[in-house]
């Protein structure tokens, strides 16, 4: 049987894209097991939460909600949710990825449960970062061999970790931490990029061999130094 599977979906006040967001998930991912939604707001306006899951009543929903504070804030709030509920596999997507096409959840599930040693597979696609990749290959019950591609951390760049959508088991930020909180965006995620890759040891990040080309339309106004963006550190 399958582990139960949690879509942490970050968001603040984008209701047009968010849509889009759900409505390509629901093309593309897939996943055997159960899959159950966890909304992460940080603060929208009234309503928006309320409106999403009135249009998708079908899905299961959890919902954490934080008073604008801060990407970090919201991501980790939702985090501490999902432990509580017990689940140990989270799919990580913001509210401005649309996806492109096939999310093979299912093959990565299955290889973090044949690898104990993997913490995360990057599922955005490798292209435009500039990483060390050391190929590999793991028996998996389901799926006979699966070849995956280990990031090395021997890069001299940050990009070993993104906040591009990516799948996690929880001994990941069990090892690595939570996010830092009170930065903006760009600043949280370069801090937590680099204490993932000053760590010599910890869970392994892999990529899926069909990981490379770019997954995701990056869409929307981005809030990345914005007023709304600084607001929370102030």
């Amino acid at each position: 049987m399958w582990p139960n599977l949690a879509v942490q979906l970050i968001t603040y006040n984008r209701p047009d894209e968010i849509r889009r967001v759900l409505e390509g998930l629901r093309t593309y991912l897939r996943y055997e097991g159960q899959v159950i939604w966890c909304l992460c707001d940080d603060g929208s306006p009234q309503g928006y939460v309320q409106s999403i899951l009135a249009d998708y009543p079908d899905r299961p929903w959890l919902v954490s909600r934080t008073k604008r504070k801060g990407w970090g804030g919201n991501v980790n709030a939702g985090l501490r949710r999902l432990a509580e509920e017990g689940f140990n596999y989270t799919f990580f997507i913001e509210d401005d990825y649309v996806p492109l096409g096939p999310l093979e959840i299912t093959w990565g599930v299955a290889l973090m449960e044949s690898k104990p040693e993997i913490g995360l597979v990057r599922y955005d696609g490798l292209a435009g970062h500039y990483l060390d990749l050391e190929l590999r290959e793991a028996r998996t019950a389901e799926f006979g061999m699966l070849a995956y591609l280990r990031i090395s951390k021997g890069t001299p760049y940050f990009s070993t970790y993104s906040n591009r959508p990516h799948l996690k088991h929880r001994r990941f930020h069990g090892f690595y931490g939570q996010y830092p909180q009170g930065l903006a965006l760009a600043a949280t995620e370069t801090l937590f990029a680099g204490t993932v890759t000053d760590r010599a040891d910890g869970p392994w990040l892999v990529v899926l061999e069909d990981g490379i080309p770019r997954k995701f339309d990056h869409i929307g106004k981005s809030w990345q130094g914005s007023a709304s963006d600084m607001e929370v550190v102030r």
